[in-house]
Parts: C-alpha cells; structure tokens; sequence
C-alpha cells in the first residue's frame, strides 16, 4: 500500500508540474505573438478610434514588455499617443498605463494563434478594479518586431512616460 501510494503521489506531481509548465509555455507563447505593431479600431459609447498598439516583449521568453498605444478619434481629430506596460498571466493579457495609472484587461474574444503578419486579436477592454467595458477593440497584426535588439534600440526614453 505504501508503494501505491509513493507512486500514486509522484504521478500527481509530475501531472501538476506540467499542467504548470503548459500555462507558462502558453503565456510565453502569446506574449511572443503579440511581440510588434497591431493596427485597427477601438469604439466607447460616444467615439471610434483609427489605432495603432506597439508591444514591445522584455525579451525572447518574457511574458512582458511595454508599449505604446497611438489612437487618433474620427469625430474629434484629436491624436494621443499612450506608453503602457503590459504582461500575460493565465492567458490574459493586462495592460498599466502610466498616465493615469490604470489597470486595463484585454478581454479577448479572438487570441492570435500564431505571430505572423494579419493576426487579428479582439474583444473588449475591461477596467481591472471595476470588471467594466470600456471599450471594442479589433487589431490586426501589421508588423513583427522579430529583432529583439530593434526593440531595445527603441525603448522609450523617460520624456516618454
């Protein structure tokens, strides 16, 4: 019985040691794939936004970066452009940006599934302290910031924040 339950207990371990290991593996796989320049729209109640998102990874197997958000609203014309950090835990992508310190989660209905060009990625941005919309997103990928030291050249200077 002893030995049943020794062998039964390293099963159980190597099986949550993978399960673990998968989730890692997944978030370091999307944090790769959302790695460059994601082009599309964003809608609130009372405007549409023509948008440009930059994800820059921290580094080949990060699960975080930081980026810049360029949104320029149709009916105002009015052009921001938003530096952020950002990182994926348990498949979810979450989003800080520094200006007004908020916490944003990519509530996503559509995941890229892979990092080639034309990826699309889509679903709502959810207020992190609230749990509510704020607004549609709909992004597709234009650019892959394949070179990692291209992103280290162009990380953001302090003026940037």
């Amino acid at each position: 019985m002893k030995r049943f339950t020794t062998t039964w207990t390293l099963v159980l371990m190597a099986v949550l040691s993978f399960s673990l290991m998968s989730c890692q593996n997944d978030d370091e796989r999307l944090a790769y794939y959302l790695d460059g320049v994601w082009q599309g729209n964003i809608t609130t109640d009372s405007q549409d936004y023509s948008t440009t998102i930059e994800f820059f990874q921290d580094g080949y197997y990060a699960t975080s970066g930081y980026g810049y958000e360029t949104s320029k609203g149709w009916s105002y014309g009015h052009t921001t452009r938003t530096y952020f950090e950002w990182w994926v835990q348990d498949r979810t992508i979450i989003l800080h940006y520094s200006d007004s310190h908020r916490y944003i989660v990519m509530d996503c209905n559509w995941l890229p599934g892979t990092d080639r060009l034309g990826e699309v990625i889509e679903g709502y941005f959810v207020d992190y302290d609230t749990g509510y919309d704020l607004a549609r997103f709909y992004l597709r990928k234009v650019y892959n910031n394949d070179n990692y030291y291209y992103a280290k050249e162009n990380h953001h200077t302090e003026d940037d924040k």
